[in-house]
């Protein structure tokens, strides 16, 4: 499998030092954390295709497809690598050391005009749930992909994160989102993840037991107060509410009613002890 276009300067320069060294990184050093390692299995089951082009996003530290194994990936985010090293430095729970080098910087949503085409495959990790206009992501995703493409998601599950108590996103809320035009998370959905916010054991959750109630904080009117001034800026939140069963649900509704060009092709439950589920979305 030969290197993608966007780390052939580096494997090249370091090939040039020796070529015992050039093959320790690729042959030695496994770049994979657990969660990344479970989700690179994921994928793998599902493609069909030798050396996929693959689009990550949001990669950041953690990434699923690694150019230096060979990959023939590219990444965007929202800030460059420079960017992500200064917001991060010292942070014990990130690793700086594999934060991958982002080729498409895109500052606004629109990345489908910014990030090539013609891809088998996207990635999104814990993605999703932050984006203010669902369908219209979509859509941008549908754009940069090729036909029958596949766009891999992994997404919290709320029964074992800090949106137990919030309900589930719908068809209506997703639909009305993407009329509005959303570039940012409105008001009322900054108050809702502030409203609903409790700490919760995952471990327990699993173990069997209830979740503690949602704290009293502020009165509903000061929250909602609170985030009309907030929402004047981006604030990062949780745009959106799932479980598996519930997105599955969401994802045939958006497409039933043709607002998404995508079928489910694949959803796995929450494995024991983890906060997170997958599903595989095909391109028409």
């Amino acid at each position: 499998m030969l290197p993608s276009a966007s780390c052939q300067s580096d494997l090249e320069s370091t090939k040039s030092a020796g070529i015992e060294q050039y093959k320790e990184p690729l042959m030695r050093v496994s770049p994979f954390s657990r969660v990344g390692k479970r989700r690179r299995a994921k994928v793998d089951t599902v493609l069909n295709v030798i050396n996929p082009k693959v689009l990550e996003i949001g990669a950041f530290d953690n990434a699923t497809f690694w150019c230096e194994l060979g990959d023939n990936v590219k990444y965007t985010d929202f800030f460059s690598k420079e960017e992500l090293l200064e917001l991060y430095a010292g942070n014990p729970r990130r690793r700086l050391d594999k934060l991958v080098d982002v080729d498409f910087v895109v500052k606004d949503g629109d990345f489908a005009n910014k990030v090539g085409g013609n891809y088998d495959l996207v990635i999104a990790n814990h993605v999703v749930e932050h984006v203010p206009d669902l369908i219209g992501w979509l859509k941008q995703i549908s754009a940069v992909l090729k036909p029958n493409g596949m766009l891999f998601l992994s997404i919290p599950d709320k029964n074992y994160t800090f949106d137990v108590h919030r309900p589930l996103s719908t068809w209506i809320d997703v639909i009305r989102a993407h009329e509005d035009l959303r570039t940012k998370p409105d008001a009322l959905t900054i108050a809702q993840a502030k409203w609903y916010h409790t700490r919760v054991d995952k471990t327990a959750l699993w173990d069997g037991e209830a979740p503690a109630p949602r704290p009293i904080r502020s009165s509903l009117a000061e929250i909602i107060s609170e985030s009309r001034i907030r929402s004047q800026d981006y604030v990062d939140t949780h745009c959106w509410v799932f479980v598996p069963s519930s997105f599955e649900v969401l994802m045939q509704d958006l497409a039933s009613a043709q607002e998404i060009d995508f079928d489910v092709q694949r959803i796995d439950e929450t494995e024991y002890n983890t906060s997170e589920f997958h599903a595989i979305l095909k391109k028409h």
